[in-house]
C-alpha cells in the first residue's frame, strides 16, 4: 500500500477529530449561553396585545409616510435633473 493513498483519510479523521473535540469542549459554553438567554428573556417587560397592536400600526403609518416623503422629493429631483441634463 502507497503512503499516498493513506494521507486522504488521515487528515480527515484528523478533521473529524478536531471537529468532534471543538463541538464537545464548546458545548458547555453553549448551555451556560442558552440559560442566560432564557433567564434574561424571563426579566422583560413584554407588551400586551393591544400595546404590540398599536405600535405595529405606529410603525407601518410612520413607514408609509416616509416612503411618501422620499418618494415625492426622490421624484421631483429626477425631474430637474432631467431637465438640466436636456
Amino acid at each position: 500500500m502507497d503512503i499516498r493513498e493513506l494521507i486522504g483519510p488521515a487528515i480527515l479523521g484528523l478533521v473529524l477529530a478536531l471537529v468532534g473535540f471543538t463541538v464537545f469542549s464548546a458545548r458547555q459554553h453553549i448551555v451556560a449561553y442558552v440559560r442566560e438567554t432564557r433567564a434574561e428573556l424571563g426579566k422583560v417587560s413584554w407588551p400586551s396585545r393591544s400595546e404590540a397592536t398599536d405600535l405595529t400600526i405606529v410603525v407601518l403609518v410612520t413607514i408609509t409616510f416616509s416612503a411618501l416623503f422620499l418618494g415625492f422629493f426622490d421624484a421631483i429631483f429626477t425631474w430637474i435633473f432631467a431637465q438640466v441634463i436636456q
